[in-house]
Parts: C-alpha cells; sequence; structure tokens
C-alpha cells in the first residue's frame, strides 16, 4: 500500500495482518500473481496484492446479516462479522473480539465513537469523520488498517496512541520487544500479529511498540520527528504442521530439523499400522509453492523396514539436502531416507542403514544423529563401559546410500568415565564434528576435525569445550549445534542468580580460534534469556545457521551475532512466546519448532530488525579454461530475495592481476557501474537520482569481458564480488561469490 499526502491533510495509516495460528501469510496461485510469491514482496505490496484477490474473489467479500456484516477467510479458516460495537475473529472454538476505542496522545486519550460498518466488497469500513477504520479481506488473512485525515489535537505528552478494546476466549501476551502480541488459548498460539513497524514518509524508521493495559491494546508511536504520513506494519509467517494419521499420543514435534525447504519431524511414540504401539514414525515436510503458512500436511512419511513395539524410531532426527537421517532409541542401527526422484512422497523404508562396528552386541540406544552433506555423526550415550558413551562417522559410499553401511570412523574422548553419556548430542558442519558429554565432571563438548587422511579408524578429539563458569549439575552439552567455524551447547541445568530460582539455563558460544580446534577451550559468549525464570531449563534445544542462533524450550529464543562478534554475555534478540521449542531448528530465515504434539514454522524473519533483506550474488566465467590475449567473460548476477526492499545495493568485483579490462556492460535504469583507475576494480551501485532500491524478487546482471595477459603457471585467475545493502541481511554466506579459471 502506497501512501500519498493530500493537501492540506495528513495521512496517518496503520495495517495489521490478522489469521490463524498467530499471523499465517501465504502467496496467491502464482497464475494470479504472475511473479514472484506475495511473501518475497514489500509489506505495503502483499497488502495491496491481497486486498486486490480479495475483491475479485467473492468469497473474500462481505454480506449484510440480521445485526450487521459477516465475511469468512477460508485459507485461515477464520469466521468474521462487524457490528456497530466492533470486530469479532472465531476459529474454531476459539473466539475474539475488538473494538477501536480511544485515540490521542499519551494517556489523554479520547473516546471514539462507534460507527456502523459500511462493505464494499472484500473491504469494511467504519467512518468516524476524519478517522477511518477499515478491514480488508484476502489470502494473506484479514489486514485491519486506519488512515487518519487530519492530527488528532494533543492534549498531553506522549507518543501517538490508538487504543483497542479486546475479549474474548483468548488470552493475550506480548513478546520481547513489544511489537508482536501474540493471542493464545490455553498456552496455544490462535491469532495475532507480530513485528510492529512504523515508518514515516521519507522512509525513517519510528519507534513504534505494543503495550498491554487492562483489556485494552496500545499501539504506541513516536512521531515527534516524523514526516506525515506513517506507515505501520507487522509481518511474520506462520504454519502448523499435522501428521494426517497422528493422533496427540505421538509425540510428534520432539525432534525436528531443517534444511531449506525440508523439514523432518519425529514421532517416536506413533503406533505403526495401528497394532505396533511405540514403534515410531518421521514426517517429511515440503514447502508448498507459496510459502509455510495455514496447516501443511507431510509429503512423506518414513518408517523403518523393520519397525516393532518399542522401538520409538523418530527419537532423533537430522536432515541435509535431500538426504535424511533418523536414529531409535533401543535400536542400534540409524536409517537413511533419499529424497526419490519423484520427490517425497507416501510411505517410504530405508534407503540405507547405518551400524556402528563396535556397538555392543547386546544394542546400544542411538540418542542423536547429525548429517551435513555426505557426512553422518552418530552417538550412542550407553556404548562402551556404562554410559560411557560412544560415536561414529559414516560417509556416503560411492555408490551412494544404499545397503546396510559400516561406520569409517569411531569418536572417543582422550578421556572419558562411566555415565558421562558421551554422544548425548552430536552435530556436524564441513569437515568437522562436535560430540557432546553432558553428564561428565565437568559437563564438555569435544570437536573432532577430520585428519589429512580423512575420516578412519579411532579418533580422539581435537579440542576440548567447557564453560568458564561450569558447576555440577549444568549439563553444558544436553544439546550442541555448529554452523561453520561456531559451536553452540546449552547448558539447561545452569543457576543464574539465586533470586530468579535454579535451572533457569543458559547457552555456551564457542568461535574456532586462530590456530584452530586444539586443546582445551572456554567459550566466547553466553547467551540467557532475558526473561529466565526457575526450570526454564534454556539450552535444552538449540540449533545455529550462520550468524544466527535459536534456542527454547519456553519459547523461540533467537540471538544473532553481533557487529563485534560473539563476545560476553548475551540476550536474545527477538523471542516469540508463547511458543514452546523442545525441538528447534533453523534454516536462513525460517525456523521450525516443535513441542509434544505439535511442530510450528515462522518464515521470512528478520531477528529483531524492522527490515530484512536476503542479497545473492552469483558469477560464472567462460569460457574455462580461456586462453592467454583470449576473450574471457564474467556474468555477474545480483539477486534480493527479500522480504524487504533493498536500498544502497553496492556490488564489488575484484578482478584477478592477470587480465586486462575490455569493456563493461550493465543495464543504466538500473544500476551504475565504474572502474577504478587502477582498472583492477569495479563498482556498481544506485542510480543517484532518484535512488531506486532493488525491489524483492527484482536483480541486475552486470557483465564483464577481459583478456587475461598470461598463463597462470600452476594457479587458476581468481575473480571475486561481494555485494552489500544498508538492510539487516540474516544470511551473509552468498554475499560473496568467486570464480576461478584456468588460463592456459
Amino acid at each position: 500500500m502506497r501512501l500519498t499526502r493530500r493537501q492540506p491533510q495528513w495521512i496517518l495509516s496503520s495495517s495489521i495482518f490478522l489469521a490463524s495460528t498467530v499471523l499465517a501469510i501465504a502467496s496467491p496461485d502464482a497464475a494470479k500473481a504472475g511473479k514472484e510469491r506475495v511473501s518475497r514482496l514489500p509489506i505495503g505490496a502483499q497488502g495491496a496484492i491481497s486486498a486486490t484477490l480479495g475483491r475479485d474473489d467473492r468469497s473474500y467479500h462481505a454480506a449484510r446479516s440480521a445485526d450487521g456484516l459477516r465475511a469468512s477467510n477460508g485459507r485461515h479458516d477464520l469466521r468474521i462479522e462487524f457490528f456497530r460495537e466492533g470486530v469479532t475473529v472465531a476459529l474454531d472454538e476459539e473466539r475474539a473480539a475488538w473494538s477501536l476505542s480511544a485515540l490521542g496522545y499519551g494517556s489523554a486519550l479520547a473516546p471514539v465513537a462507534p460507527a456502523a460498518p459500511r462493505p464494499a466488497a472484500n473491504r469494511v469500513e467504519y467512518r468516524r469523520g476524519t478517522l477511518t477504520e477499515w478491514y480488508s479481506n484476502g489470502p494473506l488473512g484479514l489486514e485491519q488498517g486506519f488512515t487518519l485525515k487530519s492530527r488528532p489535537v494533543r492534549r498531553a505528552h506522549g507518543p501517538l496512541t490508538l487504543s483497542l478494546s479486546f475479549s474474548g476466549s483468548l488470552d493475550a501476551s506480548l513478546e520481547a520487544g513489544d511489537r508482536s502480541l501474540v493471542l493464545s488459548s490455553r498456552g496455544r498460539p490462535v491469532l495475532g500479529y507480530r513485528g510492529l513497524t512504523a515508518t514515516d514518509a521519507a522512509g525513517r524508521d519510528l519507534p513504534a511498540r505494543l503495550e498491554l493495559a487492562h483489556g485494552s491494546v496500545l499501539l504506541r508511536i513516536d512521531d515527534a520527528n516524523a514526516r506525515y504520513p506513517i506507515v505501520i506494519d507487522p509481518f511474520v509467517q506462520k504454519a502448523t504442521l499435522k501428521a494426517s494419521d497422528g493422533t496427540p499420543d505421538d509425540g510428534f514435534g520432539l525432534p525436528v530439523a531443517i534444511s531449506g525447504g525440508t523439514i523432518v519431524v519425529g514421532a517416536k511414540d506413533a503406533a505403526v499400522g495401528g497394532v505396533e504401539p511405540f514403534a515410531g514414525a518421521a514426517y517429511v515436510f515440503v514447502k508448498p509453492p507459496g510459502g509455510w503458512a495455514g496447516t501443511v500436511a507431510e509429503a512423506a512419511k518414513l518408517i523403518p523396514s523393520d519397525s516393532f513395539s518399542n522401538m520409538m524410531f523418530g527419537f532423533t532426527v537430522s536432515v541435509s539436502g535431500d538426504t535424511a537421517v533418523v536414529g531409535t532409541w533401543l535400536e542400534d542401527t540409524a536409517y537413511v531416507y533419499v529424497k526419490p526422484a519423484a520427490g517425497w512422497a507416501g510411505t517410504l523404508t530405508e534407503s540405507a542403514r547405518l551400524t556402528p562396528s563396535t556397538a555392543n552386541a547386546s544394542g546400544d540406544q542411538v540418542h542423536s544423529v547429525a548429517i551435513d552433506g555426505d557426512t553422518v555423526v552418530y552417538g550412542e550415550t550407553t556404548a562402551g563401559s556404562v554410559q560411557q558413551g560412544s560415536a561414529w562417522i559414516f560417509l556416503k559410499p560411492s555408490g551412494g546410500w544404499a545397503g546396510n553401511i559400516a561406520d569409517s570412523a569411531h569418536l572417543t574422548p582422550s578421556v572419558g568415565a562411566s555415565e558421562d553419556e558421551f554422544g548425548f548430542s552430536v552435530a556436524v558442519s564441513g569437515n568437522t564434528a562436535v560430540v557432546s558429554a553432558p553428564f561428565a565432571d565437568p559437563s564438555s563438548a569435544y570437536v573432532f576435525v577430520e585428519p589429512p587422511g580423512g575420516w578412519a579408524g579411532t579418533l580422539q578429539e581435537s579440542a576440548k569445550l567447557t564453560a568458564s563458569d561450569d558447576e555440577p549439575g549444568d549439563h553444558l552439552g544436553y544439546a550442541v549445534a555448529i554452523s561453520g567455524d561456531t559451536v553452540v551447547a546449552g547448558a539447561p541445568g545452569d543457576d543464574l542468580p539465586a533470586s530468579i530460582g535454579p535451572d533457569q539455563g543458559s547457552a555456551y558460544v564457542f568461535v574456532k580460534p586462530a590456530g584452530g580446534w586444539t586443546g582445551p577451550a572456554t567459550e566466547s559468549a553466553k547467551l540467557t534469556a532475558s526473561d529466565a525464570n526457575s526450570s526454564d531449563g534454556f539450552g535444552q534445544s538449540i540449533a545455529i545457521d550462520g550468524d544466527t542462533i535459536v534456542g527454547g524450550p519456553v519459547g523461540v529464543y533467537v540471538f544473532v551475532r553481533p557487529a563485534g562478534g560473539w563476545a560476553g554475555a548475551l540476550n536474545e534478540t527477538e523471542l516469540f512466546k508463547p511458543m514452546l521449542a523442545f525441538g528447534i531448528g533453523i534454516s536462513a530465515k525460517t525456523v521450525v519448532a516443535g513441542n509434544n504434539g505439535n511442530a510450528v514454522v515462522l518464515e521470512d524473519l528478520c531477528y529483531g530488525h524492522s527490515l530484512c533483506v536476503d542479497l545473492d550474488v552469483t558469477k560464472s566465467d567462460s569460457p574455462d579454461p580461456v586462453k592467454a590475449k583470449s576473450l574471457l567473460t564474467y556474468t555477474i548476477i545480483v539477486t534480493n530475495h527479500g522480504p524487504s526492499d533493498a536500498t544502497e545495493v553496492t556490488m564489488q568485483d575484484l578482478l584477478p592481476k592477470n587480465v586486462k579490462l575490455v569493456n563493461l556492460e550493465f543495464d543504466a535504469s538500473q544500476v551504475v557501474c565504474s572502474v577504478n583507475k587502477a582498472q583492477d576494480s569495479i563498482r556498481c551501485g544506485p542510480l543517484p537520482e532518484p535512488q531506486r532500491p532493488l525491489a524483492s524478487g527484482d536483480s541486475f546482471r552486470v557483465t564483464i569481458r577481459v583478456k587475461p595477459q598470461k598463463p597462470a603457471k600452476g594457479r587458476e585467475n581468481v575473480n571475486t564480488a561481494h555485494v552489500t545493502a544498508n538492510e539487516f541481511d540474516p544470511i551473509p554466506a552468498n554475499n560473496v561469490a568467486a570464480e576461478a579459471t584456468v588460463v592456459q
């Protein structure tokens, strides 16, 4: 929605998307949208598209009833009623009602009179003089907005305030940051809006927050230095994952894992065929074309070929790309599932079985599995002497994951003892594996780096990680995760200040030292919850992707790496409550959180920032190899995957020293490129006036032609491109691209 200034009046517009299962935003049919899915567009554009689609679809239109208007939203299972006194929204047996009750500044609020709702297709308006409250029903949900044609009379100091009176069967609670509100029933999120942001006509972010006060929700905006109009928008996506054949007692959601658009959820207590209690199952969910929104059923169900009662298959799960690994509680075997050529569908049995060659003949308990690429780590807490534990590395054979596969390497700690439960949690990233021993003294996590000769034989740790303030019962390593050079280990038994009580929990971040993983190491940073309470057990679940860490279980706590790096004591950047996360996973801007019987997906998160983008730069060369003095072409494409527009987008390309620039091509309507004096660096940036953002879903191309001057003996010419923008980018890994070319 684009706002314009209409002289001599000022316009204030506020919009809130309301949908089932907190805020479920989805895209329209691709044929109608014609381009990228709605959630890739700017927030205002999403509202405009949703309103347009709702206008053209009679199922979203409002109709007159005996005492007002009625509408429905089938996408989100909402039943909506508009009365003079306000609006009522129902989902199943739950109900929420609200009305705009007052407007003003600070505590001096003037009552707002009731008004009759006026329908216009999918739009309903309440007109009160200079103030219009409006609702737009569409695929994104029910959008609420306000248009204020002139400033309210200021009778007190304080922020501009709109007061909404709430009632119904749901409990309202604010999340950390005071920009998100959830309406819940018995701890289960049902309705709400999140991510409140406010910007003025100059595009500046304005301080904005939500408050709860005696049955009312207050929208407060500091407009002291704002240039009107002001736009206020919350945004997040949420989906609920459900097994089509699940029951409340399946244990669905206790383990979860995510990789890109694929999520695996374990249900260790599920009955198989209805006759094998606690046999267990796992479910694969694939991101729908319209994004994670609403209720999503599984694409495939995973079971073992040798399923039996009390096996508890699905006790632990992991996924990387097109490969999932599932472990059990009682069987000393892990099961590998490879995505079929036709995609994840139906009920599938394993592609391969992983059994360690040194497992106890009596059978051990697989407590944790992890996969990254072609490497699987597998931990058993009861292997060896009494609960000392063990772990193994399995590598994908040249013929692929098939049949029975033995381990390539056996991982053991240099010093171990009975009841350490080494192998309780495992993680892997590239050539580095992490195995925890949360019941050791002190509780520890062990880092194993692949030797130069590869994963083979019996290996001891490269580094041992402990907390600098470790105390008995902290259980560091109850959950571990790794991404690149960063390891995070949860310590749910950690006691923070005694006044709060025991077992609030924490997590410790370990960053790879300059000299590599070696010897003993303590944390770089300690993470704690800002709202820590006794027995919360924060750190019981933990996950990391790049610079973002998420942890549970009494909420989804998000920590973003500070500009100065992981250091000191840190609280969360963002918090989602009430939402239990005994299982948790993260992949880029998407988080999956699981509880016993429930799993939810949060998508397009900006992790505490009002705006965020996902810039992606790719580079290709042609031909490769190339002969010296011949033409070599580099093609660079910069794409903004959203969800926000990217401003001040700058691409810097560093040319190899062994080349001479021939020419440079770019679309002058999109970007301006220049070459430095030494002709070894190219910079592309926004048009000077007016500056155009790189809209969500848009891209630009730059073509660079060079001539290598001489053969590169024993090495390759490397060209590197890097892209930046003003907005926060939670996925910095794809901001850089390099291409190596052989020059003959």
